[in-house]
């Protein structure tokens, strides 16, 4: 018999199940031919035979293999392509299925409406089901013991039983219809429990239980938001949606976020309810953020400007139905929002109307967490007008005012700044020595944008210091995890500082390779700042090959864009060091007109030229 085991695994697999549903079964040796037979025709699948082996332990396998047999001869008689893998399968379960308890039965078609794993509590509460009906299913193979690790236990339905099951619930509409009700009331409150601990500093114990808690839910959410859509549940809605957004914003899950928001700010906007307008202003402006994470930053701010139109109109127009609060709080929120649109289109006049607007008015609603980061914003103005002193004094006291609130985000975007206030003065070191606690936060975080960011700001300031190695080891890992996650901005960027770091290797096939790229990109993408980037850093690469008009006129078109920023005036700045040695005047002057002058077309084609090809 043993010999009989090791040579043949599905037979092993049979005795396993027969086991754990009656601890006294016992294969013996004239018995094999039964289950022999029964694996046969099963075609040795694991699944059907955990099923039918948790029943031959307490019936008489030759029964159970007839049966099977029956349901297989049934099944490919009305098929086109029998013998498959489905059919045995669904004998199987056809057989499991006839044998159930009535009360069995309601129960596992009423699980098909979950998604992956699911816990105890869910299933008490959505479904009332009883401890004692679950474990009669896991006895006979129908569902399984889950342990998600993290404090995380409970039940999982295979996918092929779960859509057995759903086949059955669908020929209990009335069951199937108050099943779904209640699981999406069940989820969509379990978001709104667990919102506020989300909006906590990354760090805190609770934030970081009930980030794991939605993350081990995942599946079961977006399923749930999604049945809330299709029955335009407007509660529901309002219940989960900032719950659902700070999950997609902390996980840096923005297609998900985006795909979500789209569909539920269509929902909101056909609904007449009195209150109906200000949730789907708010779930259009929240889908813009997204938008804009997914660098889509014209049509985020058409969202946002009609958002934001809405909502003063609201605030104008009193209504007993609309929470005047909750309209202001959204107003700031979206004001927010369009001074970083602005400031991601170069539009810096733009933004600091913005972002002075939402300092005020948190200000105004004594709010410190809100106005350091608004201090933030400002601040950063002040950087691209040249007022380091007052960027400076300004993100000091955010910086201290963030790490006294924990709030690691509100310290990564003061540290950043800092870093860039740093660069403008010469202290490159120091630059990157804020750049490395930047990253060790981010890692920390398991902020992908954030890693991604600081590797590629790294990689520039390790070229700048002439750490050539370590510079190429920042910017690749950058380049793989902007391919990973499809951050085609952050991959433009990427290229570009990969460019200088090979022709400072003396490598200068691979920097032209790498600097087309990145310009090509921009042009595919419509990346005017990924562009300029690009321009600006053959501007360096020309200074440094004894090209140096060209170089003035690239750097100038560079810097006069209105998207330019930070890294492509310092771009400039280098190059211009180079050039200044052995140009008169009168040229860098003229090449700078032409530079004004030109069309980016122009300009484009002549590095492209240089380059090697369009």
């Amino acid at each position: 018999l043993a010999s009989c085991l090791a040579a043949y695994p599905a037979l092993r697999l049979f005795t396993f199940p027969a086991q754990r549903a009656h601890e006294d079964y016992e294969l013996q040796l004239a018995q094999l031919p039964q289950p022999t037979r029964l694996c046969q025709l099963l075609q040795g699948l694991p699944l059907a035979i955990e099923v039918a082996a948790a029943w031959a332990s307490v019936l008489l396998v030759d029964e159970v293999t007839n049966e099977i047999s029956h349901n297989l001869d049934f099944l490919n008689d009305h098929q086109l392509h029998p013998a498959t893998h489905h059919h045995a399968l669904l004998a199987a379960f056809e057989y499991a299925w006839a044998r159930l308890t009535a009360e069995d039965k309601s129960t596992l078609r009423r699980l098909s409406v979950f998604r992956g794993a699911f816990t105890l509590e869910a299933v008490e509460q959505i479904l009332g089901a009883k401890r004692h009906t679950l474990l009669s299913l896991v006895d006979r193979a129908l569902l399984q013991r889950w342990d998600g690790g993290r404090g995380g236990k409970g039940y999982v339905l295979h996918e092929a039983l779960r859509q057995f099951a759903q086949e059955q619930l669908r020929l209990q509409p009335e069951e199937g219809s108050s099943t779904l009700q209640r699981y999406a009331d069940y989820y969509t409150r379990f978001l709104k429990i667990r919102e506020a601990a989300l909006a906590l500093p990354r760090g805190v114990p609770e934030h970081t239980q009930a980030l794991a808690e939605i993350e081990r839910e995942i599946d079961n959410i977006a399923t749930a938001w999604q049945v809330a859509l299709a029955r335009k549940q407007l509660g529901a809605i309002d219940n989960a949606f900032e719950g659902l957004h700070r999950f997609y914003h902390l996980r840096a899950r923005y297609h998900e976020g985006y795909e979500a928001f789209e569909r539920a700010a269509l929902v909101a906007q056909s609904n007449a309810k009195a209150g109906a307008a200000v949730l789907a202003a708010t779930l259009a402006t929240r889908q813009a953020y997204f938008m804009f994470r997914l660098d889509h930053l014209a049509e985020a701010k058409a969202v946002a400007q009609r958002s934001l139109e809405g909502l003063q109109q609201l605030q104008h127009r009193p209504n007993s139905h609309i929470a005047l609060n909750k309209v202001t709080q959204e107003v700031i929120f979206n004001t927010q929002l369009l001074g970083t649109l602005a400031w991601g289109e170069g539009d810096f006049r733009a933004a600091q109307h913005w972002w002075q607007q939402a300092l005020e008015q948190h200000e105004q609603n004594d709010n410190p967490m809100q106005v350091a980061r608004a201090q933030n914003n400002v601040a950063v103005l002040a950087i691209e007008t040249g007022d380091l002193a007052q960027a400076k004094r300004l993100l000091a006291q955010s910086l201290q005012a963030k790490r006294a609130q924990n709030d690691w985000q509100g310290v990564v975007f003061a540290l950043e700044n800092l870093a860039n206030v740093a660069l403008l003065s010469n202290e490159v070191e120091q630059a990157q020595q804020l750049r490395l606690e930047t990253l060790s936060i981010a890692e920390a975080q398991r902020d992908a944008i954030g890693v991604l960011q600081a590797h590629t700001q790294l990689g520039y300031l390790a070229y700048l210091l002439r750490d050539q190695d370590r510079a190429l080891g920042h910017l690749n890992e950058a380049r793989r995890l902007a391919r990973a996650q499809r951050q085609a901005h952050g991959l433009g960027a990427v290229l570009c500082n990969l460019s200088l770091v090979h022709a400072a290797r003396g490598e200068l096939d691979d920097c032209r390779v790498c600097l087309r790229s990145a310009l090509q990109h921009g042009l595919q993408q419509h990346d005017a700042f990924v562009t300029q980037l690009a321009v600006a850093s053959a501007a360096v690469l020309a200074a440094t090959h004894g090209q140096a008009e060209q170089a003035v006129a690239w750097g100038e078109w560079a810097q006069c864009q209105p998207t330019t920023n930070i890294d492509i005036r310092w771009r400039v700045r280098l190059a211009a060091q180079r050039w200044l040695d052995y140009l008169a005047p009168d040229v860098v002057i003229a090449a700078q007109i032409r530079g004004r002058l030109c069309s980016s077309d122009q300009i484009v084609d002549e590095v492209l030229g240089w380059l090697g090809g369009r």
